[in-house]
């Protein structure tokens, strides 16, 4: 954004603000499967015929897909309580897909106290925390920041 531009607050998802802004902008989605070159001084990244920005020949860096994995985003789903029968779960809660099956464990630890979890359970929900292998397994847990109702 740019001093002046007209926007307005459309969402507020976890520690993230969606914004509307009123003026086209064109964006680009890199492929971090690829590695990212580094810029020499006075060359441009941007790609071909369009108004990208030039590269500062700053060298252009990479998460590895690991620490990409690991970084902080929202899921969405049911909000259920953990399957129980399964010992190794230390988990209370759940977050189930549209087809009601769980894809993830809930490890809401670092949500406060201050409002009852329970008011989650069986609604729609957006989460914003960092997934994690649950070592041994093909589950994963997802480490909560946030919560809330969809």
């Amino acid at each position: 954004m740019a001093k002046g531009d007209i926007a307005e607050i459309s969402g507020l998802h976890g520690r993230w603000t969606q914004i509307h802004l009123d003026k086209k902008v064109i964006g680009y989605i890199g492929d971090d499967s690829v590695p990212s070159p580094v810029i020499a001084a006075g060359t441009s990244n941007r790609p071909a015929n369009s108004n990208a920005p030039v590269s500062s020949g700053v060298p252009v860096a990479t998460l590895s897909p690991a620490a990409a994995a690991a970084l902080p985003r929202m899921f969405e789903g049911t909000f259920v309580p953990a399957k129980r029968f399964l010992a190794y779960k230390p988990y209370e809660y759940q977050l189930n897909d549209r087809g009601g099956q769980r894809y993830a464990f809930l490890d809401t630890s670092r949500l406060t106290k201050a409002e009852p979890i329970e008011r989650y359970l069986d609604h729609t929900v957006t989460v914003y925390g960092s997934a994690k292998a649950i070592e041994n397994t093909k589950d994963i847990v997802i480490e909560v920041d946030s919560i809330q109702l969809r």
